[in-house]
């Protein structure tokens, strides 16, 4: 999956060109010319740079060797980051929709189904909001 956005600053959303032919496929706009350009862990571009990641980690069960090479090749936060988000990937897609989800247990607990949304959108009709 590519992804990109028009300021370096702010990356675009993901889009999953995987599981969404219909998704606008992108490009990641820059690569840092230093470690002090790194988007800070946890930041939207810091999750948009490890997409592939947690995909890989959430595709197979967790494991301690996983885990621990998680921890040396990303460091304890990035890691510990990394597997929470993966761990609640299949809830995330069951909830929201195909795509891979930048969640956590707390927000997937606290937003609105998918079906429901959908249903409390369409009492609005074509009015304005």
């Amino acid at each position: 999956m590519n992804v990109s956005g028009h300021n370096a600053r702010f990356p675009c959303p993901p889009y999953d060109t995987d599981r969404d032919p219909t998704a606008v496929p992108f490009t990641y706009p820059f690569e840092p010319e230093s470690p002090n350009d790194l988007p800070s862990v946890g930041s939207a571009a810091w999750l948009v740079r490890n997409v592939d990641t947690i995909r890989s980690i959430s595709a197979n069960p967790i494991s301690a060797n996983a885990a621990m090479s998680l921890r040396r090749e990303h460091g304890q936060e990035a890691a510990s980051l990394l597997l929470t988000i993966a761990s609640v990937q299949s809830r995330a897609v069951e909830k929201f929709g195909p795509g891979t989800w930048m969640a956590t247990e707390k927000s997937i607990a606290q937003a609105t189904d998918r079906v429901v949304a959908a249903y409390k959108a369409s009492l609005f009709g074509n009015a304005a909001v």
